[in-house]
């Protein structure tokens, strides 16, 4: 019985522990891109984007695609040169995405 005891204490431990270190620092981005689609405000998506991407760069925790959804935001807001900047800090943080970004990298000099 004690055995069952201390072994469902260490994983629930386990288990806590876990699942409260994240890998990336998110910032509450699911809620503030559901906001944006109801919204429709893209500048208060742009402003919250900028404070997750500085709240983990402060960690060295950008989550992935972070820089590269910024980057398209400011393509759209017609703002290329800024657009540009996001699409290569995302190519540098994860070159798998390299080829996506070097294509919106292409179409954001077209503007």
């Amino acid at each position: 019985m004690n055995k069952v005891l201390i072994a469902s204490i260490m994983f629930t431990t386990f288990l806590i522990s876990g699942c409260s270190n994240q890998m990336y620092s998110w910032g509450g981005y699911n809620q503030k891109m559901l906001v944006y689609y109801k919204q429709h405000d893209s500048n208060k998506f742009i402003k919250s984007l900028e404070k997750i991407i500085k709240s983990g760069e402060k960690s060295n925790r950008v989550p992935p695609g972070i820089y590269g959804e910024l980057g398209y935001l400011y393509y759209e807001a017609n703002k290329p040169d800024i657009a540009m900047e996001y699409f290569e800090k995302e190519k540098e943080a994860w070159p798998e995405s390299t080829f996506i970004m070097d294509k919106m990298i292409r179409n954001s000099g077209n503007l």
